[in-house]
């Protein structure tokens, strides 16, 4: 089909956005973006973060090999274990199930400075490391499966212009995040509030927009998980071009809005129609009814004048 499909007009942005999968799908990489970004600019914050205000002050030096080692984590993450959660689940379950690992480990994350209690800092950085693993891992899971579900929003020659508007909303989430999240840690950290408003209230707030995110995705329909099939696609446009169907998804509403109100006056037309034959056939009935009597009555006349003589 993709001969027939090429040479479909790609529907404007605002009739793309009216279609509930790509709104809600571009939503998701929006959200996603805002949440990411959020905690990319966090997590260098706190670990610069002295000691004693919960940090773990370390040098970027230090915070670039905390990444490093956080890195293969991540390609672990993208060749192995998202392949098989997704032919074990769904990419939709896998995108709320990313979400789940990289909102449930951003809670924890901020506690891990405790470790260093212990008074052992090797233990303390190497279940940092884990944790930036896993949060990071479970991102790319959700960030790979939210490419799937916009890519699964459209038809195949949509494509190009739904992932554009989900770049867009994603480039949203990423200028307002550097700044919401800057400055949510800079208050918690000058505030001299106790937990939960200090240090770990930036990773609450990212926590609390990736289940946000969760939410939402609930919302796609079920039908999200499969590509769209572009056969169906040439179908609807050959019966739009013979006007058998509204030229765009935005004109379905009136479009049967405007055939019940068509069915409605041909009912009421035939109902006129009927009425009006009725009425006609009545109105013959008594004029036949009139000319039989007249006759009957004339034609009685001579022989009852016959019979008195």
């Amino acid at each position: 089909h993709a001969m027939s499909t090429s040479r479909l007009a790609v529907p404007p942005v605002s009739v793309l956005l009216k279609r509930r999968e790509v709104l809600i799908a571009c939503l998701l990489y929006g959200v996603n973006g805002l949440a990411t970004i959020m905690y990319t600019e966090a997590l260098p914050l706190w670990a610069v973060t002295d000691k004693k205000h919960g940090g773990f002050d370390f040098s970027s030096e230090r915070i670039g090999m905390t990444l490093a080692f956080a890195g293969p984590l991540l390609v672990v993450t993208q060749m192995f274990v998202y392949p098989r959660v997704v032919a074990r689940f769904n990419v939709l379950r896998s995108f709320q199930g990313g979400n789940v690992v990289f909102a449930t480990m951003a809670l924890v994350l901020p506690s891990v400075s405790a470790v260093l209690g212990l008074g052992s800092e090797g233990l303390a950085w190497a279940t940092l490391v884990l944790c930036v693993g896993v949060v990071q891992g479970g991102g790319v899971i959700a960030l790979t499966s939210v490419f799937v579900l916009i890519n699964n929003s459209a038809f195949t020659h949509e494509r190009g212009t739904v992932n554009g508007i989900g770049q867009t909303f994603a480039a949203i989430g990423r200028l307002i995040g550097p700044g919401v999240g800057g400055a949510v840690f800079a208050w918690s950290e000058t505030n001299g509030a106790p937990w939960p408003v200090d240090y770990h209230l930036v990773f609450y707030v990212v926590a609390i927009i990736a289940y946000l995110n969760i939410w939402l995705a609930t919302q796609l329909p079920p039908g999200i998980v499969k590509k769209k099939a572009d056969g169906e696609l040439v179908v609807r446009q050959t019966m739009r071009s013979a006007n058998l169907i509204p030229q765009s998804d935005a004109d379905v509403a009136s479009h049967e809005a405007g055939m019940q109100r068509q069915l409605e006056n041909r009912r009421r037309r035939q109902q006129d129609v009927q009425r009006q034959s009725d009425a006609e056939r009545a109105f013959w009935q008594r004029m036949s009814d009139r000319i039989n009597n007249r006759d009957g009555g004339a034609g009685g006349g001579p022989g009852a004048s016959g019979a008195g003589a």
